[in-house]
């Protein structure tokens, strides 16, 4: 998350949009994130910007980020196999699924298949995940 805002608020393509999980951060904090000379990620090395990450449980309830577990992700091929926008630190991360797909084709399905074609009022508007400080 902390590579996620590391530009903000200037446009770069490593803010990452999510699902699941909500977050603050203080766009005042100058980025503490390191990187390499080929612009990976190495460490954070100083006070974060992020703050107050919950994700939310099998009961559909926001729950505090706990360090001590371990979590299961989904993103796209670019982040997690392509290390895009300098995102090592999945490196060592088992891979359950890897289909192949191309992101847009996962959002296609998503809508086609599971929505039955009718996007819901509910993504017209800000769900809130991301609070900018």
């Amino acid at each position: 998350l902390e590579l996620s805002v590391m530009y903000y608020p200037n446009e770069y393509g490593s803010f990452q949009h999510i699902s699941g999980m909500k977050f603050s951060f203080d766009s005042t904090i100058p980025s503490s994130v390191k990187l390499d000379e080929h612009e990976n990620f190495v460490s954070i090395d100083g006070s974060r910007r992020v703050f107050d990450v919950e994700v939310l449980n099998d009961e559909g309830i926001y729950e505090k980020l706990d360090p001590e577990k371990n979590y299961t992700i989904s993103s796209h091929n670019y982040l997690i196999l392509d290390n895009g926008s300098g995102a090592t630190m999945f490196n060592d991360g088992k891979i359950l699924v890897n289909d192949g797909m191309l992101d847009i084709e996962m959002v296609e399905i998503y809508i086609t298949e599971f929505l039955h074609g009718k996007i819901g009022t509910e993504y017209s508007k800000s769900q809130n995940r991301i609070i900018v400080k």
